[in-house]
């Protein structure tokens, strides 16, 4: 009788210890099993922060790179010559992709800008259909639907769209010392006020829903800083 209960508590530890290894393995397997989804989890955030990085990288290069554009007179078919100045359509798709601008979609992201130009002291029209080639595929997010200075912005997207923006859709050159054929000289400078405040960087000053944009040549006091908005109203 003791041999046979010997033998079942022999048999009841091997059992016991055959469960145990058993359990043991199976922890072991669960837990490898959560380090490598935990180092499947780090790699994919590594490679998330990564492509973040890298992204946000580009767009800063792009925003230099467009800046540095703009702050040139270099782009296609610009007409450097004294006004009227008409929209440019030869080489506008070429501008707008020099530009960087995105497409103009379905206007998820829109918004007006009213611009004024005055050249000693006489105020120049912004035509119509700036950025809208007559007849042909090509339209800019930036164009013009009259000659009352109102400019739309409609993209599919956000973006910082710049005054030089404007100009470079247009064909007429804008720097800190130029505008079309004109160049800062002796008295008469390159000027540009927003909402009546005199802005330090022309070309790349950025554009906001309902700016008031004024872009003089001449002295300070040969032009508004400020004209009246009221066609902004009127949208």
């Amino acid at each position: 009788m003791a041999s046979r209960e010997a033998k079942k508590a022999a048999a009841r530890e091997q059992r016991i210890a055959a469960e145990q290894a058993a359990a043991d393995r199976k922890a072991r397997r669960a837990k490898a099993r959560l380090i490598g989804g935990g180092a499947l989890v780090a790699l994919v955030l590594v490679a998330i922060a990564a492509g973040l990085a890298l992204n946000k990288t580009s767009r800063a290069d792009d925003a230099v790179e467009r800046n540095a554009t703009l702050s040139r007179d270099n782009l296609p078919g610009l007409q450097e010559t004294t006004p009227p100045w008409p929209p440019e359509y030869t080489k506008l798709a070429d501008r707008i992709a020099q530009l960087k601008l995105p497409l103009s979609g379905d206007e998820s992201y829109h918004f007006h800008v009213l611009v004024s130009v005055y050249i000693d002291g006489k105020r120049e029209e912004v035509p119509q259909d700036i950025g809208i080639e007559p007849g042909a595929s090509t339209m800019s997010p930036i164009h013009t639907h009259d000659a009352k200075g109102v400019v739309h912005i409609e993209a599919s997207e956000k973006f910082p769209f710049r005054l030089g923006d404007v100009f470079g859709v247009w064909g007429v050159p804008l720097t800190s010392t130029t505008i079309g054929g004109y160049q800062a000289s002796g008295g008469e400078s390159v000027y540009v006020y927003v909402n009546g405040k005199r802005m330090s960087q022309n070309s790349s000053y950025k554009l906001k829903d309902r700016d008031n944009v004024v872009v003089g040549y001449g002295t300070a006091t040969s032009f508004p800083h400020e004209p009246p908005s009221g066609e902004l109203d009127s949208i």
